[in-house]
């Protein structure tokens, strides 16, 4: 019963709160750590739990290897920023001799956006979208839209330069890609 209930808090926990907090790169770090830990402590001290400078030397060793570790570098994330839903990243790259910023959700690319143009689409789709959009525009203007997911804003903000004056809604469950 007793490893059920830490089983549940744990899973709740990790879930909830220790993502938000550290992220699953510092987590799984911590847990290495904890585990080499307890286990020189097992070694060490055996079934008896052997003589206390013993396992204060070798937990001693232990902290000194994580230490090192940290020290060079191995507890840095490559997220920019890691949310419950996603490890976010933002290079920056060129496109037809143009900057552009990428947003990188886990390992997938979701989005390429020109920050001094906001016209400027990559993406095959985005191309459709903005031709059903201008179809759409010429049948009833302001032009309303509903985003399910908002990525880099890269559609939001073509739409806002290309139709001011329309009604645009981004739902976007992760207020870390939003940020």
């Amino acid at each position: 019963a007793a490893g059920t209930v830490g089983s549940i808090v744990g899973t709740f926990a990790t879930g909830f709160v220790f993502i938000s907090w550290f992220g699953t790169h510092t987590i799984i770090w911590g847990v290495a750590v904890i585990l080499a830990a307890l286990g020189v402590m097992l070694i060490v001290g055996g079934e008896r739990g052997g003589d206390p400078i013993s396992l204060i030397t070798a937990l001693m060793l232990v902290g000194a290897a994580a230490a090192f570790v940290a020290s060079r570098g191995a507890l840095n994330s490559i997220c920019v920023r890691e949310t419950n839903y996603f490890c976010i990243r933002v290079n920056e790259d060129e496109y037809e001799g143009e900057k552009m910023q990428v947003l990188i959700l886990d390992r997938l690319v979701h989005s390429y956006s020109s920050l001094t143009n906001p016209t400027k689409l990559i993406y095959t789709y985005e191309k459709l979208f903005a031709e059903l959009t201008e179809y759409q525009a010429q049948r009833a203007s302001p032009v309303s839209a509903l985003f399910i997911g908002g990525g880099g804003y890269t559609f939001p903000r073509y739409m806002e330069a290309v139709y001011p004056g329309s009604t645009l809604h981004v739902i976007e469950i992760d207020p870390g890609v939003t940020e």
